[in-house]
């Protein structure tokens, strides 16, 4: 598993700011005046990135501060006002113009909704190096305090799409499992063994992430595939592994290098912006023929944002699963939550919650073959998740038959032999 680690180091006064005014916060915590004036003074100061500036202004002026609180804002940046750049004074001081960017700021200021051009200004200004980080910062921030609305999600995912890459594969219907960029960190990475199984179902899988992105920088596709492999995984690699293996993985900066730069800026950050509700659905390959997006959620009202965001795509079927940590695979040993979505119309998939026998240990390390032998605690994580996706795609009522054919596999060692075959394929080629 990949080691946390941090793109920055904050202070002590930036991070009481950000758990005080953040979307985390429980409530909107009152700041004592010090640290208002410390958290200024450190940005005027420079002890902070322009893009991590911008986060902390939004902070201070998107959500409602008390008396005392716009008292000491006003006394501090009067008085170190000499000392900022253009770009903070007008931030700080509310002295906008009429380009979009000052626009925008005041609008999310005053928690006013984005419009669609206000959305797309905002997605192309991320890969505009004209333009003022601190600005990037404060937008990007701002839209999170104010909280989005369903149609600025729409607005917004279907704006970012356009600088994505994506190509088409000719070789039938294929599986998106779409997951946490910033990956795993309080369970083991899942998602490969799900994507191999379902391939050996005949149902062809393909996974995508970025390594290295805040805030989790926890294990991803790329990093469970990078312990067997230093493939390049890259979007030929990956239509010759469809074809071959129907499992594919790809590494999205390769598709798309300009998230490279856009790495950079989201982990400097240190706070989630609306990107990580859609970098996983920017699929960089997709079907000529059947697309089905498998999507994870953990906070129930993105079931909501995320139907709604793909009623607007392509895809043929839609299955919305709250999974751990986000991902797409489901915890049988907790309440399963799995809703698809087909014309348009979401609809929960029943699930009967059974009492599962317990008896391997939850810490022992992740082993690929005792995994799909069924013989580690995550096993049933994954039948079942494998069961319930299969169910759904073929129309079924329930998933028991599904289950009861994928614990066969487990017994027989097949699913072992075609894991081994897959991390060959890839590693050769």
């Amino acid at each position: 598993m990949l080691s946390k680690s941090k793109s920055q180091d904050i202070s002590e006064a930036q991070k009481e700011l950000l758990a005080s005014k953040g979307i985390g916060a429980k409530g909107n915590i009152e700041l004592s005046g010090d640290v208002i004036s410390r958290v200024i003074n450190e940005i005027v100061n420079n002890e902070c990135t322009p893009i991590f500036a911008g986060v902390m202004i939004a902070s201070l002026k998107v959500l409602d501060l008390s008396k005392s609180e716009k008292y000491s804002f006003d006394d501090t940046v009067r008085k170190v006002r000499n000392k900022m750049t253009p770009s903070i004074i007008k931030l700080c001081f509310e002295e906008f113009l009429d380009c979009e960017e000052d626009l925008i700021c005041k609008k999310l200021f005053h928690q006013k909704d984005l419009s669609q051009q206000d959305c797309e200004f905002l997605t192309k200004s991320l890969f505009d190096k004209s333009i003022d980080p601190v600005y990037i910062g404060v937008m990007l921030q701002g839209l999170r305090l104010k909280r989005e609305t369903v149609s600025e999600n729409c607005y917004l995912k279907s704006s970012f799409s356009k600088f994505v890459a994506s190509v088409e594969w000719e070789g039938g219907a294929l599986v998106q499992l779409a997951e946490p960029y910033d990956g795993f960190v309080r369970t083991p990475y899942l998602g490969l063994y799900l994507a191999i199984l379902l391939s050996y179902k005949g149902y062809a899988s393909v996974l995508h992430s970025q390594n290295g992105l805040g805030p989790k920088y926890g294990e991803t596709c790329l990093s469970a595939l990078r312990e067997h492999t230093n493939a390049n995984l890259d979007i030929p690699h990956a239509l010759n592994s469809l074809n071959k293996i129907r499992f594919a993985c790809v590494d999205s900066e390769k598709a798309t290098p300009e998230l490279s730069d856009l790495k950079v800026m989201r982990n400097q950050m240190i706070k989630r912006s609306y990107l990580a509700t859609f970098d996983k659905l920017n699929n960089p390959i997709q079907a000529k023929g059947e697309n089905i997006q498998v999507c994870g959620y953990v906070h129930t009202p993105y079931l909501n944002t995320l139907s709604e965001v793909l009623k607007k795509e392509k895809n043929e079927l839609n299955i919305l699963i709250k999974g751990i940590e986000g991902g797409v695979v489901l915890d049988p040993y907790k309440k399963m939550i799995v809703h698809s979505l087909r014309n348009g119309k979401l609809k929960q998939f029943e699930l009967t919650q059974i009492e599962l026998e317990n008896k391997f240990n939850k810490n022992e390390a992740c082993d690929a073959e005792k995994i799909l032998s069924g013989q580690h605690y995550f096993s049933k994580h994954i039948a079942y998740t494998a069961s319930v996706l299969i169910s759904i795609i073929e129309s079924r009522e329930n998933c028991e038959q599904a289950l009861l054919e994928i614990e066969s596999l487990f017994k027989n060692g097949e699913l072992i032999k075609h894991y081994h075959d897959c991390i060959h394929f890839i590693k050769e080629n």
